[in-house]
């Protein structure tokens, strides 16, 4: 299962292969009741069309519509939807697969995985990549059963990695049809995060944004706007947040930059924002608080404020940091003490400094189905030498303790700030 979702199989490490039964395709799980009056009616009809259209493909009918963009914003109920979407099809025996691009939404729904994992994305994407699956693999005879795809945070997803997805299952389906025929539900909000492109202008991420695809007008528009989660007297901070989404939100003042907005006097904070957070409230209260920082280097100094603020006694990791390299010259030139001074971009500082009680996340995908992926939130149960016992805080295995081991970290990260690092000098932690 392990080897499974990190797109590796027994062949590849020399092993050989277990005797088991075909792989499910299915979510295994108790299938909740499904009752679509409990839906509002955004989305009872996007629940209907995507039923209608697998409905008129069984009883082989031409339908317009077998692909679906969702523009969901937070809150609107998207996940809920995908997942009683799911049950739904699961109990009428059609065959669906559920995931999401990061590892973190995969986690909200049924039987979720990676893109990467389904379909076997390289790492790192490129105009030219194609999808690592063979047309007589078992992973493709998997997908050959697959009838509807749901991908959530579909607005992250780069253009060329649909495309290759396209042609991975035109290739499996033998069908020249767009995406081989199958059921597309794409979600997502590009209110939000956009396609990462490193140090890129905006114009160049618009540019990989799935909307620049040739294939997205074949997509029928679908849209939720009902906010599920605020109460009443957070409906008007909820609309300021679409609004500023939509680009609607700009300053009152004269001479400022376009990308410039007023925030509300209720949001400004006059003193210290740690103190206004975190200050008068119990242990378990500060769990369900975060605050947001744009750039990691204010992350850290926020970090370290709170940190303080604990009772219990700190303990300090270190990195051990070296540099690799094809020119072994190339690679003495830097002392350790500048190595122990980097933090790339995706990596911890050299000095980590943690307390039991503390609030951490996960920077690396371990395993989607235990819920341990990039962005788990965890809080510090134990804290040893090689390894931190933890509990995740939320998602499907809330309260689970689990054990983080110390792990090898590589940074290819070309940061103008960084030593070279390219393809042939990587900083190791």
């Amino acid at each position: 299962m392990i080897l499974d979702e990190n797109g590796m199989n027994c062949a590849m490490l020399g092993l050989p292969e277990p005797i088991s039964e075909a792989p499910a395709i299915q979510h295994m799980e108790e299938i909740q009741e499904v009752n679509p009056k409990v839906l509002n009616i955004e989305q009872r009809y996007v629940f209907n069309s995507v039923i209608n259209a697998v409905s008129e493909i069984d009883r082989g009918l031409e339908t317009n519509h077998r692909l679906f963009y969702l523009d969901a914003p937070g809150g609107s109920g998207k996940t809920f939807l995908f997942n009683m979407i799911h049950d739904y099809l699961v109990a009428q025996n059609v065959a669906v697969s559920t995931s999401a691009w990061t590892g973190i939404a995969a986690t909200l729904l049924k039987n979720g995985k990676t893109l990467h994992s389904i379909f076997k994305l390289p790492v790192p994407l490129t105009e030219t990549i194609t999808c690592n699956i063979s047309p007589n693999s078992d992973q493709a005879n998997i997908l050959r059963q697959v009838k509807v795809f749901i991908i959530d945070e579909a607005s992250m997803i780069p253009r060329y990695a649909l495309n290759a997805i396209d042609n991975c299952l035109q290739d499996i389906m033998n069908n020249n049809s767009i995406f081989g025929g199958k059921v597309i539900i794409l979600g997502g909000d590009f209110r939000q995060v956009l396609p990462v492109v490193p140090r890129a202008p905006p114009a160049a991420v618009l540019d990989v944004c799935l909307k620049k695809s040739p294939m997205w007008h074949n997509f029928h528009q679908l849209k939720l706007s009902q906010n599920m989660r605020t109460k009443e007297n957070e409906q008007v901070f909820s609309q300021w947040l679409l609004q500023i989404g939509n680009g609607r939100v700009q300053s009152s003042l004269d001479n400022v930059s376009d990308d410039t907005i007023d925030i509300p006097e209720q949001c400004v904070c006059i003193d210290s924002l740690v103190s206004d957070i975190f200050d008068n409230c119990t242990q378990d209260e500060m769990k369900s608080r975060v605050i947001l920082s744009p750039k990691n280097v204010d992350c850290l100094k926020v970090n370290e404020d709170i940190l303080r603020r604990l009772p219990t006694e700190s303990k300090t990791y270190l990195s051990i940091d070296s540099v690799s390299s094809d020119n072994e010259m190339e690679a003495n030139n830097y002392p350790i003490e500048f190595i122990n001074s980097l933090t790339p971009s995706g990596m911890p500082p050299h000095r980590l400094n943690l307390k039991v009680g503390s609030i951490i996340m996960l920077l690396r995908n371990l395993s989607i189905t235990q819920g341990l992926c990039n962005g788990t939130r965890l809080e510090v149960l134990e804290l040893h030498n090689h390894s931190i016992l933890a509990s995740i805080m939320s998602g499907s295995h809330a309260q689970e303790r689990v054990l983080i081991p110390r792990i090898k970290l590589n940074s290819s990260d070309n940061s103008p700030y960084l030593p070279r690092l390219d393809n042939y000098l990587i900083l190791k932690h």
